[in-house]
């Protein structure tokens, strides 16, 4: 059994979903003033969706059936994590030396979690070795994401084998629920 499995067909998001070219629209900092907000692209080359599968079905049912969808069952919005290479977390954080990346390899650090390298499904397509930063987790509207998927824009990769994905989740939770103490 693979890590990865090949991206589900049809238009519903799943738990565990990597996908590529994520675009974000984020506020630009310098117009922050009431009515006059800007948003700039921020683009993700890869992104893990970390959303509990029972809200987006419940999300994808509400979508597409055939009577006005009840709005408590839609999602404003989709907790994803970016994911980078090796190459990208030293640029990032060129303080991480040797121990401490490889404390991040094999999930001893609480901020990444590292997914191997891995084929997808019985294909010939694979992905490298990445690493979800879930401290920089972000809610992306779920409308803009149907329709980005849809267009295309953003590319459906595979989806996190079922047993890999409860480790990610698991960590994830563990990384949001942390209590801040006093120094």
């Amino acid at each position: 059994m693979g890590i990865y499995v090949a991206p589900p067909g049809g238009p519903a998001l799943f738990q565990g979903e990597v996908l590529r070219n994520l675009v974000v629209l984020v506020p630009d900092r310098h117009s922050l003033q009431p009515g006059a907000v800007t948003f700039r692209p921020e683009v993700h080359p890869l992104a893990v969706l970390v959303h509990p599968d029972c809200d987006l079905d419940r999300d994808h049912k509400g979508r597409t059936s055939t009577t006005e969808p009840v709005n408590s069952a839609l999602l404003s919005q989709v907790l994803l994590c970016p994911a980078y290479n090796q190459d990208e977390i030293r640029a990032e954080n060129s303080y991480f030396g040797t121990r401490d990346f490889k404390q991040i390899r094999q999930n001893q650090n609480e901020r990444f979690h590292c997914l191997p390298a891995g084929q997808i499904g019985d294909g010939p397509a694979s992905l490298e070795e990445m690493f979800v930063d879930f401290r920089h987790a972000m809610g992306v509207p779920t409308e803009l994401l149907y329709e980005a998927v849809a267009a295309q824009t953003t590319e459906r990769l595979a989806l996190v084998n079922d047993v890999f994905k409860h480790d990610l989740i698991q960590r994830f939770c563990s990384y949001l629920g942390r209590v801040a103490l006093p120094d």
